[in-house]
């Protein structure tokens, strides 16, 4: 999962480097506001033979959360092009690499 994020980074650093609106910016590179219980459910969703092993999932605390840290990544997606994946992409292509390799 970790792999997935600095792919971000890097692709994003180098951009910043080559195109002249990005000199002397600084950027967030946060794809959004997510809870844990958020990628506790998508891992149940692409992978149901895990549900029985995952805790609970309790996802009323997700709209106070997303109101509580906010942040505009609209910089970097329109000065450095970066493309932010979300949970479900996440859960249905990184995880599933990571729990094919084992």
């Amino acid at each position: 999962m970790w792999n997935h994020l600095d792919t971000i980074q890097d692709k994003s650093h180098l951009r910043a480097l080559e195109r002249d609106q990005a000199q002397g910016q600084q950027y967030l590179l946060i794809g959004g506001t997510y809870v844990a219980d958020q990628f506790v459910e998508a891992i149940g969703k692409y992978f149901p033979e895990l549900r029985p092993d995952l805790p609970p999932v309790d996802l009323s605390q997700v709209e106070a959360t997303k109101e509580k840290f906010k942040f505009e990544n609209l910089e970097a997606t329109r000065d450095l092009g970066t493309q932010f994946s979300g949970i479900d992409e996440l859960a249905k292509g990184k995880l599933k690499k990571q729990f094919e390799s084992k």
